[in-house]
């Protein structure tokens, strides 16, 4: 998964926070990491056998970088697996074209019920759910996600140990940003 923002000077970047700096100043600042830049993201993208998980941090432009990416990328559509953050959402992925759709639930918060009916559509490609949230608690207490035709995913786990816990009750993958292997401390 990479997270996409925008420069000062509106370039698309990977980045998890908003950049008050021009790209250029951007990409040469070393403090926080290597720095990508979305041409730069796009001939990763040349490996097929690379796929991209989008996590668009712009709020309220997630369909229209969508289809900016593949307008101007069209050869890494296949690759792209974008996420969308609300019901009209998933609609406009398909729309474009996209095969492979996650839903994340962490800003919209629809209730469980609604997880389990896009769940048992079988059209998205996963859901993610944030890990010890009302919606993951009550869809694991009714051992959903062992009978659910599509994948669930969570976040954010720090520790292997959450990790196995989270993976014995039927989730299928984690979002991490660091993974401790001792648990947490």
């Amino acid at each position: 998964e990479m997270d996409i923002n925008q420069t000062k000077d509106d370039s698309l970047v990977m980045s998890h926070d908003y950049v008050n700096l021009p790209c250029s100043t951007f990409l040469k600042d070393n403090t926080t990491g290597t720095h990508l830049t979305l041409t730069q993201l796009m001939h990763w993208l040349s490996d097929k056998s690379v796929f991209l998980i989008t996590d668009i941090k712009i709020k309220n432009k997630n369909i229209y970088i969508l289809n900016n990416l593949i307008n101007s990328y069209p050869f890494a559509k296949e690759q792209i697996i974008p996420q969308a953050y609300t019901l009209d959402e998933i609609i406009s992925c398909f729309n474009l074209g996209f095969k492979r759709v996650i839903f994340t639930n962490y800003n919209a918060r629809y209730p469980a019920f609604i997880l389990k009916r896009l769940a048992e559509t079988n059209t998205l490609f996963a859901i993610t759910i944030p890990y010890k949230r009302y919606e993951y608690t009550t869809l694991e207490k009714e051992s959903f996600f062992t009978k659910s035709p599509t994948p669930f995913f969570t976040h954010a786990v720090i520790d292997t140990l959450t990790e196995k816990a989270i993976l014995s009750k039927g989730i299928k993958g984690v979002y991490t940003d660091f993974m401790s292997p001792f648990g947490n401390r």
